[in-house]
């Protein structure tokens, strides 16, 4: 079953009811700017003394420590260079610097 919307004795088009449609919204954003922005405070904190904030699972110690292993390794291969000597092998993530040298 076909409707046919009719207004002033002339067909709804597609295009009247975009138009009207593009119209109430522009007059909803132009209702909402209008209104007052939001109100903005600044909160802050002094830390002089102990905020009394509960401390639950913020230094969790592990049960096993890992093992860190910095071993840069040497082979008598040529893959990457031209002469014979390569370094390269397991280098882990840890918080003491890893490095590759002679020692002095």
């Amino acid at each position: 079953m076909l409707v046919q919307l009719t207004c002033f004795r002339q067909p709804l088009t597609p295009l009247f009811v975009a138009a009207v449609l593009l119209l109430m919204s522009m007059v909803g954003a132009a209702v909402a700017l209008a209104q007052e922005p939001a109100k903005t405070s600044i909160k802050s904190e002094s830390f002089d003394r102990d905020p009394g904030w509960e401390a639950h699972n913020n230094r969790i110690v592990p049960d096993e420590y890992p093992t860190i292993v910095q071993d840069f390794g040497y082979s008598e291969t040529n893959v990457a260079g031209k002469s014979p000597g390569e370094m390269g092998g397991r280098v882990s993530r840890a918080s003491e610097p890893a490095f590759y040298a002679a020692r002095l």
